[in-house]
C-alpha cells in the first residue's frame, strides 16, 4: 500500500471520530512508522505484525479505569499502527501474525454481482500464506504514488479538512 493512502486513511478515520486537526496529523504520521523498517534494509518484518503492538493495547485496557483521556489516546495509537498492518495485508503480503504464525499472509476481498433472472451479490474473502524469506536488500525501489492512491487521498484529506474547519 502506498504512504498516501497509510496517512489518509487513518487520518479521514480520526477526524470523523472527532479529533483535533494536531492529533489527526500526529497519528497519521504514527500509520508511517511501520515502513521505517527499511532503514534496516527489510520491509514488511516484525513492525508489520498485529501482534507486536498488542502491548499498547494492552495499556490501554489497563489505564481505561483510571484514565479514559489517556487510554484513548493509546486506543488511536494503537488503530494507527494496525491499520498500517490491515492495509498491507489487504494489498499483499506481510508477517501480519508474526511470531506466532511464520508464514507471510494476504487477504482479498472480491465481491461479484450476478445479473440475470435474479439479482445477487456475492462476497469472497480468501486469506492466502506464503513461506517467509528473511531477506535483506541492498536496493529498495517502492510505489510511492498511484493515480487511484492520490485520488482516493486527495478526497480523504479534503473531506477531512472540511470537517475539521466545520467544527472549529
Amino acid at each position: 500500500m502506498e504512504p498516501s493512502l497509510h496517512f489518509s486513511i487513518p487520518f479521514f478515520i480520526f477526524s470523523f471520530l472527532g479529533f483535533n486537526l494536531p492529533y489527526c496529523f500526529l497519528l497519521s504520521f504514527l500509520a508511517l512508522l511501520p515502513d521505517f523498517d527499511v532503514f534496516f534494509k527489510v520491509h514488511r518484518s516484525a513492525t508489520h505484525s498485529f501482534l507486536v503492538y498488542l502491548p499498547i493495547l494492552f495499556l490501554a485496557l489497563l489505564i481505561y479505569s483510571f484514565n479514559v483521556q489517556i487510554s484513548l489516546v493509546f486506543l488511536a495509537v494503537y488503530f494507527s499502527f494496525t491499520s498500517h498492518v490491515l492495509l498491507d495485508t489487504l494489498g499483499g503480503y506481510t508477517l501480519a501474525l508474526w511470531p506466532m504464525v511464520k508464514d507471510e499472509l494476504s487477504i482479498s476481498f472480491n465481491f461479484n454481482i450476478k445479473f440475470g433472472s435474479s439479482f445477487s451479490l456475492i462476497p469472497k474473502v480468501s486469506l492466502s500464506k506464503k513461506k517467509h524469506t528473511r531477506a535483506y536488500f541492498k536496493e529498495f525501489e517502492v510505489r510511492f504514488a498511484t493515480g487511484e492512491g492520490l485520488i482516493i487521498s486527495s478526497i480523504l484529506l479534503l473531506a477531512s479538512l472540511f470537517k475539521l474547519i466545520k467544527l472549529s
